[in-house]
Protein backbone atom coordinates (compact mmCIF):
# COMPACT_ATOMS: atom_id res chain seq x y z
CA UNK A 1 0.00 0.00 0.00
CA UNK A 2 1.19 3.56 -0.79
CA UNK A 3 2.36 5.10 2.42
CA UNK A 4 2.47 8.96 1.45
CA UNK A 5 1.08 11.29 4.14
CA UNK A 6 -2.79 11.94 2.87
CA UNK A 7 -2.89 15.53 1.88
CA UNK A 8 -5.95 17.24 2.78
CA UNK A 9 -8.46 18.80 0.02
CA UNK A 10 -7.34 22.19 -0.84
CA UNK A 11 -3.60 21.70 0.72
CA UNK A 12 -0.68 23.48 -1.68
CA UNK A 13 0.96 19.99 -2.13
CA UNK A 14 1.12 19.14 -5.70
CA UNK A 15 1.63 15.94 -7.05
CA UNK A 16 0.79 14.03 -10.46
CA UNK A 17 -1.03 10.95 -10.42
CA UNK A 18 -1.91 8.25 -12.94
CA UNK A 19 -4.62 5.52 -13.00
CA UNK A 20 -5.98 2.90 -15.22
CA UNK A 21 -7.86 0.48 -16.19
CA UNK A 22 -7.93 -2.39 -18.47
CA UNK A 23 -11.43 -3.26 -18.70
CA UNK A 24 -14.97 -2.08 -19.85
CA UNK A 25 -16.65 1.28 -20.60
CA UNK A 26 -18.91 0.96 -17.31
CA UNK A 27 -15.37 0.52 -15.11
CA UNK A 28 -14.10 3.74 -16.55
CA UNK A 29 -16.99 5.56 -16.19
CA UNK A 30 -17.25 5.36 -12.71
CA UNK A 31 -13.78 5.86 -12.04
CA UNK A 32 -13.87 9.11 -14.02
CA UNK A 33 -16.66 10.18 -12.08
CA UNK A 34 -14.57 9.47 -8.68
CA UNK A 35 -11.61 11.30 -9.99
CA UNK A 36 -13.35 14.35 -11.33
CA UNK A 37 -14.47 14.73 -7.27
CA UNK A 38 -10.69 14.63 -6.47
CA UNK A 39 -9.95 16.57 -9.47
CA UNK A 40 -12.43 19.26 -7.59
CA UNK A 41 -11.28 18.60 -4.16
CA UNK A 42 -7.10 18.64 -4.93
CA UNK A 43 -7.11 21.62 -7.48
CA UNK A 44 -3.22 21.32 -7.67
CA UNK A 45 -3.02 17.79 -8.52
CA UNK A 46 -3.07 16.50 -12.00
CA UNK A 47 -4.91 13.29 -12.81
CA UNK A 48 -3.56 10.79 -15.70
CA UNK A 49 -6.11 8.28 -16.34
CA UNK A 50 -5.32 5.71 -18.58
CA UNK A 51 -7.78 2.98 -20.81
CA UNK A 52 -8.11 1.38 -24.16
CA UNK A 53 -7.86 3.80 -27.03
CA UNK A 54 -11.04 2.61 -28.55
CA UNK A 55 -12.87 3.81 -25.66
CA UNK A 56 -11.15 8.04 -25.08
CA UNK A 57 -13.74 9.57 -27.48
CA UNK A 58 -16.40 8.51 -25.37
CA UNK A 59 -14.30 8.91 -22.04
CA UNK A 60 -13.00 12.57 -22.96
CA UNK A 61 -17.03 13.75 -22.40
CA UNK A 62 -16.66 13.03 -19.31
CA UNK A 63 -13.68 15.06 -18.03
CA UNK A 64 -13.55 18.09 -20.72
CA UNK A 65 -14.30 20.78 -18.51
CA UNK A 66 -11.54 20.07 -15.66
CA UNK A 67 -8.23 21.38 -16.72
CA UNK A 68 -6.18 19.26 -14.10
CA UNK A 69 -7.68 15.60 -15.62
CA UNK A 70 -6.12 14.17 -19.10
CA UNK A 71 -6.35 10.95 -20.73
CA UNK A 72 -4.10 8.45 -22.53
CA UNK A 73 -4.05 5.51 -24.23
CA UNK A 74 -3.26 2.59 -22.07
CA UNK A 75 -0.38 0.89 -24.09
CA UNK A 76 1.36 4.35 -22.83
CA UNK A 77 0.68 4.18 -19.06
CA UNK A 78 3.90 4.65 -16.90
CA UNK A 79 4.56 1.08 -14.71
CA UNK A 80 4.18 3.43 -11.07
CA UNK A 81 0.48 4.27 -12.69
CA UNK A 82 -2.55 2.70 -10.06
CA UNK A 83 -4.52 -0.04 -11.17
CA UNK A 84 -8.77 1.61 -10.39
CA UNK A 85 -10.23 -1.45 -11.54
CA UNK A 86 -12.99 -2.61 -8.81
CA UNK A 87 -11.50 -6.32 -8.49
CA UNK A 88 -7.74 -5.07 -8.21
CA UNK A 89 -6.12 -7.40 -5.02
CA UNK A 90 -9.39 -9.97 -5.39
CA UNK A 91 -11.35 -6.69 -3.97
CA UNK A 92 -14.35 -7.08 -5.05
CA UNK A 93 -14.51 -10.68 -5.16
CA UNK A 94 -13.81 -10.98 -1.74
CA UNK A 95 -15.89 -8.17 -0.47
CA UNK A 96 -18.96 -8.81 1.90
CA UNK A 97 -20.73 -6.02 0.11
CA UNK A 98 -19.95 -7.03 -3.59
CA UNK A 99 -23.34 -7.35 -4.70
CA UNK A 100 -24.23 -3.85 -3.61
CA UNK A 101 -23.07 -1.63 -5.74
CA UNK A 102 -23.55 1.69 -3.75
CA UNK A 103 -21.95 0.51 -0.28
CA UNK A 104 -19.15 -1.60 -2.02
CA UNK A 105 -18.29 1.83 -3.90
CA UNK A 106 -18.12 3.72 -1.54
CA UNK A 107 -15.66 1.28 0.61
CA UNK A 108 -13.67 0.23 -2.59
CA UNK A 109 -13.45 4.24 -3.14
CA UNK A 110 -11.98 4.70 0.60
CA UNK A 111 -9.67 1.67 -0.61
CA UNK A 112 -8.22 3.47 -3.95
CA UNK A 113 -8.11 6.83 -2.49
CA UNK A 114 -6.10 5.13 0.45
CA UNK A 115 -3.77 3.88 -2.24
CA UNK A 116 -3.16 7.30 -3.84
CA UNK A 117 -2.78 8.98 -0.85
CA UNK A 118 -5.98 11.15 -1.16
CA UNK A 119 -9.50 11.29 0.95
CA UNK A 120 -12.15 9.52 -0.56
CA UNK A 121 -14.93 12.23 -1.26
CA UNK A 122 -17.90 10.10 -1.37
CA UNK A 123 -19.84 8.96 1.80
CA UNK A 124 -23.02 7.53 0.60
CA UNK A 125 -24.42 5.57 -2.63
CA UNK A 126 -26.21 8.48 -4.06
CA UNK A 127 -22.80 9.85 -4.25
CA UNK A 128 -22.20 7.92 -7.31
CA UNK A 129 -24.94 9.77 -9.44
CA UNK A 130 -23.48 11.20 -12.37
CA UNK A 131 -23.40 15.49 -12.29
CA UNK A 132 -20.60 16.39 -15.18
CA UNK A 133 -21.67 18.60 -17.27
CA UNK A 134 -21.44 17.53 -20.98
CA UNK A 135 -25.02 15.76 -19.64
CA UNK A 136 -26.74 18.92 -19.84
CA UNK A 137 -24.93 19.70 -23.36
CA UNK A 138 -28.01 18.89 -25.66
CA UNK A 139 -31.47 18.03 -24.70
CA UNK A 140 -33.22 14.77 -26.75
CA UNK A 141 -37.04 14.54 -27.48
CA UNK A 142 -39.33 12.57 -24.14
CA UNK A 143 -39.82 9.18 -24.73
CA UNK A 144 -41.96 6.69 -22.05
CA UNK A 145 -39.49 4.29 -22.34
CA UNK A 146 -35.96 3.96 -22.45
CA UNK A 147 -34.72 0.54 -23.41
CA UNK A 148 -31.45 -0.56 -22.61
CA UNK A 149 -30.94 -3.83 -24.59
CA UNK A 150 -27.32 -3.86 -25.38
CA UNK A 151 -25.41 -6.88 -24.11
CA UNK A 152 -23.72 -7.07 -20.75
CA UNK A 153 -20.28 -6.84 -21.21
CA UNK A 154 -19.11 -8.41 -17.87
CA UNK A 155 -21.32 -11.51 -17.44
CA UNK A 156 -23.84 -9.78 -14.48
CA UNK A 157 -26.92 -11.40 -16.51
CA UNK A 158 -25.85 -14.58 -17.91
CA UNK A 159 -29.36 -15.02 -18.83
CA UNK A 160 -29.41 -12.59 -21.78
CA UNK A 161 -31.30 -13.04 -24.73
CA UNK A 162 -31.88 -10.36 -27.27
CA UNK A 163 -35.10 -11.97 -28.59
CA UNK A 164 -36.64 -11.15 -25.59
CA UNK A 165 -36.69 -7.88 -26.07
CA UNK A 166 -38.10 -7.97 -29.39
CA UNK A 167 -40.90 -9.04 -27.29
CA UNK A 168 -40.70 -6.62 -24.63
CA UNK A 169 -40.50 -3.83 -27.49
CA UNK A 170 -44.02 -4.53 -29.06
CA UNK A 171 -45.67 -5.01 -25.52
CA UNK A 172 -44.85 -1.33 -24.88
CA UNK A 173 -45.56 -0.17 -28.84
CA UNK A 174 -48.94 -2.08 -28.69
CA UNK A 175 -49.75 -0.44 -25.11
CA UNK A 176 -49.34 2.60 -26.43
CA UNK A 177 -45.61 3.90 -25.54
CA UNK A 178 -42.93 5.76 -27.12
CA UNK A 179 -39.88 3.73 -26.91
CA UNK A 180 -36.11 4.38 -27.20
CA UNK A 181 -33.83 1.67 -27.53
CA UNK A 182 -29.72 1.13 -27.03
CA UNK A 183 -28.72 -1.35 -29.97
CA UNK A 184 -30.78 -2.50 -33.32
CA UNK A 185 -34.01 -4.10 -32.44
CA UNK A 186 -36.59 -5.60 -35.45
CA UNK A 187 -39.36 -2.86 -34.56
CA UNK A 188 -39.52 0.94 -36.29
CA UNK A 189 -37.90 2.63 -32.68
CA UNK A 190 -35.34 5.30 -32.25
CA UNK A 191 -31.95 3.70 -31.80
CA UNK A 192 -29.04 5.10 -29.87
CA UNK A 193 -26.33 2.77 -31.47
CA UNK A 194 -28.12 3.31 -34.88
CA UNK A 195 -27.83 7.52 -34.49
CA UNK A 196 -24.01 6.95 -33.00
CA UNK A 197 -24.82 8.41 -29.65
CA UNK A 198 -21.96 8.19 -27.08
CA UNK A 199 -22.89 6.96 -23.63
CA UNK A 200 -22.89 10.70 -22.83
CA UNK A 201 -25.86 11.30 -24.92
CA UNK A 202 -27.88 9.04 -23.70
CA UNK A 203 -27.23 10.50 -20.32
CA UNK A 204 -29.04 13.21 -21.51
CA UNK A 205 -31.73 11.39 -23.46
CA UNK A 206 -32.72 9.63 -19.76
CA UNK A 207 -33.48 13.30 -18.79
CA UNK A 208 -36.69 13.23 -20.70
CA UNK A 209 -37.60 9.74 -19.97
CA UNK A 210 -40.48 8.37 -17.51
CA UNK A 211 -38.84 4.36 -17.44
CA UNK A 212 -35.62 3.39 -17.84
CA UNK A 213 -35.79 -0.48 -18.50
CA UNK A 214 -32.99 -3.27 -19.56
CA UNK A 215 -29.63 -4.32 -18.80
CA UNK A 216 -27.29 -3.19 -15.89
CA UNK A 217 -24.32 -2.36 -18.90
CA UNK A 218 -22.36 0.51 -19.99
CA UNK A 219 -24.79 2.55 -21.76
CA UNK A 220 -27.59 2.22 -18.54
CA UNK A 221 -24.68 4.28 -16.12
CA UNK A 222 -24.96 8.09 -17.17
CA UNK A 223 -28.61 7.67 -16.91
CA UNK A 224 -28.04 7.73 -13.05
CA UNK A 225 -27.82 11.24 -12.68
CA UNK A 226 -28.47 14.05 -10.36
CA UNK A 227 -30.95 15.83 -12.85
CA UNK A 228 -33.59 12.74 -13.44
CA UNK A 229 -32.63 11.30 -10.25
CA UNK A 230 -36.32 12.12 -9.24
CA UNK A 231 -38.12 12.64 -12.47
CA UNK A 232 -37.69 8.88 -14.06
CA UNK A 233 -40.95 7.31 -12.12
CA UNK A 234 -38.98 3.69 -12.23
CA UNK A 235 -36.11 2.17 -13.44
CA UNK A 236 -35.93 -1.70 -13.50
CA UNK A 237 -32.47 -3.25 -13.83
CA UNK A 238 -31.61 -6.37 -15.06
CA UNK A 239 -29.14 -8.66 -13.05
CA UNK A 240 -28.41 -12.00 -12.03
CA UNK A 241 -27.14 -10.93 -8.31
CA UNK A 242 -26.25 -7.00 -7.79
CA UNK A 243 -27.82 -4.53 -7.15
CA UNK A 244 -27.65 -1.32 -7.86
CA UNK A 245 -29.55 1.27 -5.03
CA UNK A 246 -28.11 4.49 -5.54
CA UNK A 247 -31.17 6.23 -7.28
CA UNK A 248 -34.66 6.35 -6.11
CA UNK A 249 -37.70 4.36 -7.66
CA UNK A 250 -35.05 1.68 -8.45
CA UNK A 251 -36.08 -2.15 -9.28
CA UNK A 252 -34.60 -5.37 -10.23
CA UNK A 253 -35.20 -8.08 -12.31
CA UNK A 254 -33.41 -11.44 -13.01
CA UNK A 255 -35.11 -12.36 -16.39
CA UNK A 256 -37.34 -11.19 -18.97
CA UNK A 257 -40.44 -12.78 -17.22
CA UNK A 258 -39.60 -10.73 -14.02
CA UNK A 259 -39.38 -7.60 -16.28
CA UNK A 260 -43.27 -8.30 -17.62
CA UNK A 261 -44.52 -8.69 -14.30
CA UNK A 262 -43.30 -5.29 -12.46
CA UNK A 263 -44.52 -3.74 -15.82
CA UNK A 264 -47.64 -5.57 -15.53
CA UNK A 265 -48.31 -4.79 -11.86
CA UNK A 266 -47.66 -0.78 -12.50
CA UNK A 267 -50.07 -0.99 -15.59
CA UNK A 268 -47.95 -0.38 -18.24
CA UNK A 269 -48.32 -3.55 -20.25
Amino acid sequence: MNKRSKPKPDSGASSVIYTHCNWNLGDHLAHLHYLRKQAVNYPNHQFIHAAKFDFLSQLIEIIADLPNISLIDIAYRPDHSTDSWKNRDNYFVSHSKWADYGWFHIEFYRYLSSLLGLESPFSQPSDLLFDYPSILRKRYPAFDFLVINSPPKSGQLQGFNPNEFEDLIAKLLASGHSVITTAPSSHAVPCTARSSMSVTSIGSLSLGCQYIVGVSTGPSWPTFNVWNAKTVQMRLLMLDRERVLIAPNTEHARNMKEVKAILSDRGLL
